[in-house]
């Protein structure tokens, strides 16, 4: 985003933040905004069916849904809990949880992002073909809580976090919370605001409410599991209302 030249396209841009999707779709439609930059892909059908309104895609090469692991703490600081869950997470799941079209999804079996010249799929066979829930579940006895339901090893449930208020991290962290209870880890799920995930994701120790996983969504130039297409939509100006393809009047800003 730093490179480049910088094109002057507006001489004054107001951020409004609109904490409600449905909310903030209508205001789009109602010309209270110009451009709106993450509508819910439920909402998409019908801001497309608005003549005043031009609905397309932020980036080409998607935006990343990510589950981090923290390394530091049992029971995922040993790798075959680790390997555990990708034996057992499908991504095709996570994305269609959200996105629903799977037009507007990709599976991402690989480090770096497709179209991209460094892609490749190497070391990614783990995230390819059938789920084996019951090979991780096996995985996951032999790692550091062999012996009893997969906990903190220090009696405590496994933390998995997700920010509620922000409807993608939500979903995904539902179906993490599922994904872990059906492996047979012991879940406290929390769900929490966005900026405590911000507060929290920066403690180092689990006695400081930190968390054992936690869901994102991450530019391309960050690691997978697997992307998504960010659709955005904004107000068509009175001379491109027959354009299919009318541009933003304001450039769209960074996501969590």
């Amino acid at each position: 985003m730093a490179a480049g030249g910088k094109r002057i396209v507006s001489d004054r841009v107001e951020w409004i933040t609109i904490a409600d999707p449905a909310t903030a779709a209508a205001a789009l439609q109602n010309g209270e905004v110009d451009w709106l930059e993450l509508p819910l892909p439920d909402r998409v059908p019908t801001l497309r069916q608005n003549r005043n309104v031009a609905v397309d895609i932020q980036d080409p090469l998607g935006n990343i849904g990510t589950l981090f692991f923290n390394h530091l703490s049992p029971p995922f600081n040993d790798v075959r809990a680790r390997r555990a869950i990708l034996m057992a997470i499908n991504q095709a799941d996570y994305m269609r949880a959200y996105v629903g079209d799977d037009k507007m999804l990709e599976p991402l079996p690989g480090i770096f992002t497709p179209g991209t010249p460094l892609y490749t799929e190497e070391g990614g066979e783990i995230l390819k073909g059938a789920r084996n829930l019951d090979a991780a579940k096996r995985l996951l006895a032999e790692s550091n809580c062999a012996g009893e339901p997969v906990i903190s090893c220090a009696g405590e449930p496994v933390i998995s976090m997700a920010a509620q208020d922000l409807a993608n991290h939500k979903v995904w962290g539902d179906l993490t919370a599922d994904l872990l209870t059906r492996l047979g880890v012991k879940v406290r799920y929390a769900a929490v605001d966005w900026g405590t995930v911000v507060a929290r994701r920066a403690q180092k120790s689990p006695a400081a409410g930190t968390f054992s996983t936690r869901v994102s969504m991450v530019s391309t130039a960050w690691t997978p599991p697997t992307s998504f297409f960010a659709p955005m939509a904004t107000k068509r100006s009175s001379d491109d209302r027959t354009s299919p393809k009318s541009k933003p009047r304001s450039q769209p800003g960074t996501m969590p």
